[in-house]
């Protein structure tokens, strides 16, 4: 299975590099184009049939950067990384699915660690943008820098229908992605509005969806299934109301 390292330039634990490259998508502040995020080559090949010089009026693409000012202290994952682009790389892994676990940065018992990180996203007042599994060791891109087109924001929890007492107001959010470690074999799949699996299935996780407030235009457009048994890493004391939220 293929899946996208975000933030690092490289693949860990036997799975294949494909190619690297840097995020880009829609602008935070356009309402239009896609929510979702790419991993764009380093070296991208326009297609001469096609290109036209200027701007067609159509869909745009933009690099994005972290927007981690309010999470730079000495301690935190992002110290030294505010403003600068993110980068990005196609992995391989070498058996069946992966497996994106929102909440914690343990994978389920018979997967395998591919990379843990902080989920992040648009700022929860801009336009919306996509839920995204960030390294936890985040790389520099080279280039331009403080552009203000696309903002990668941390997410925090806000409690509510996600029971304050394990999802911690203001905390923030983890993530692993992980990969079959061993005979699973199959698709992986959630199944939303129950906690249990067909008998032709087996339980990977139980949790809770989980997604920005209804009436705010910004944060990830994809609902997550949240463990429901989170883990915690870097927490900033506190609710920082500077970033991505994630509700219940």
């Amino acid at each position: 299975a293929v899946y996208i390292r975000w933030g690092r330039t490289s693949c860990l634990n036997g799975s294949r590099l494909l190619y690297t490259g840097l995020v880009a998508g829609s602008h935070n502040d356009h309402k239009g184009s896609g929510y979702n995020r790419m991993c764009f080559p380093l070296l991208p090949d326009y297609g001469d049939d096609l290109h036209q010089d200027g701007s067609q009026n159509g869909a745009l693409i933009y690099s994005y950067e972290y927007e981690t000012s309010s999470w730079s202290d000495a301690s935190s994952p992002w110290n030294g990384v505010h403003n600068a682009p993110i980068v990005c790389a196609a992995c391989e892994a070498s058996l069946g699915g992966v497996l994106t676990v929102p909440g914690t940065d343990v994978c389920p018992s018979g997967f395998k660690t591919e990379y843990t990180g902080y989920i992040m996203a648009n700022h929860y007042s801009q336009y919306t943008g996509e839920y995204l599994c960030v390294d936890k060791q985040p790389e520099k891109g080279t280039g331009t820098t403080n552009r203000n087109w696309g903002r990668f924001y941390p997410t925090e929890f806000a409690c509510g229908n996600l029971p304050c007492r394990s999802y911690t107001q203001g905390y923030e959010v983890t993530c692993s992605v992980c990969s079959p470690d061993g005979d699973i074999s199959g698709s992986i799949y959630t199944r939303w509005g129950r906690n249990d699996c067909p008998s032709t299935s087996t339980l990977v996780y139980k949790g809770r969806a989980a997604t920005e407030y209804y009436n705010n235009y910004g944060s990830g457009a994809n609902p997550l299934c949240v463990t429901e048994k989170p883990t915690f890493d870097y927490v900033k004391a506190g609710r920082q109301n500077s970033g991505s939220r994630l509700w219940g």
